[in-house]
């Protein structure tokens, strides 16, 4: 009895627990990785019990609103008032190395380094930047090769992600937390993309490994299309699913 939920609002693998007085409980399912529980993965808060303090995403399934609340939960991600999140707005390289950055920071996995307002990590941020957040955290995804900066060793900060990038950071940045990238885990998995060769060349494992490992879901991946933040908290969320330290 799904008690009138469409497929909008249920998703694979997803298991309803039913129950006489309460028959709209959802469990969110537990997915091993490499045989190991989620037990062990990256400290998430969980979100059964938080409140959505923003009106405009309530348009998404139940599902994409939980990935959005457990980044803001974390810190990694915020709302752009007390009371929206602008989930059709574009994000920038630079606002996707901050959340990043506070990824990494926040679990534990690098450190800011010492020198981050002393010395310059990207050619287009100069130690006076006056986006200090910035600056700190683009130096911390370029120590830990997460971003490593364009030819000319600039972050490019103010431009749009592209979905293909988006898939190179978020396979780096599993690298650097788990010691091993989503094209390794997803070794031997098939992908299920159609329109790989509208990638460019370096990015096309880590798409792969994004639907093969059910990051996404979609065969038209649109590589060269830009993100929108609905959709980095959805990817970055269901990454972090994989991001979790070796024992």
């Amino acid at each position: 009895h799904l008690n009138n939920l469409t497929t909008d609002n249920i998703y694979v693998g997803q298991v309803l627990l039913v129950k006489k007085s309460d028959v709209n409980t959802i469990q969110t399912p537990v997915q091993p990785v490499n045989n190991q529980t989620t037990t062990n993965k990256t400290p998430i808060e969980n979100t059964e019990n938080t409140v959505n303090p923003f009106k405009d995403i309530n348009q998404f399934n139940q599902r994409t609103q939980n990935e959005i609340l457990q980044l803001v939960n974390n810190g990694i991600i915020m709302g752009t008032s007390a009371t929206t999140f602008s989930p059709d707005s574009t994000i920038t390289r630079g606002q996707v190395a901050v959340m990043l950055g506070r990824l990494l920071v926040n679990n534990g996995i690098s450190s800011v380094p010492a020198d981050w307002d002393k010395n310059s990590y990207f050619a287009d941020l100069p130690v006076n930047t006056k986006d200090r957040e910035l600056l700190k955290y683009a130096a911390v995804v370029k120590s830990s090769g997460v971003f490593l900066g364009d030819s000319n060793g600039s972050l490019d900060y103010s431009s749009t992600i592209t979905r293909e990038n988006m898939a190179l950071v978020l396979d780096r940045a599993t690298k650097a937390i788990r010691g091993q990238s989503l094209v390794e885990l997803a070794s031997g998995k098939q992908s299920q993309v159609l329109d790989l060769h509208a990638a460019r060349k370096d990015t096309r494992e880590s798409i792969e490994a994004l639907s093969a490992l059910g990051i996404t879901v979609n065969k038209e991946y649109g590589p060269k299309d830009v993100v929108k933040r609905v959709h980095f908290a959805s990817f970055l969320s269901r990454a972090m699913e994989f991001m979790v330290p070796n024992k």
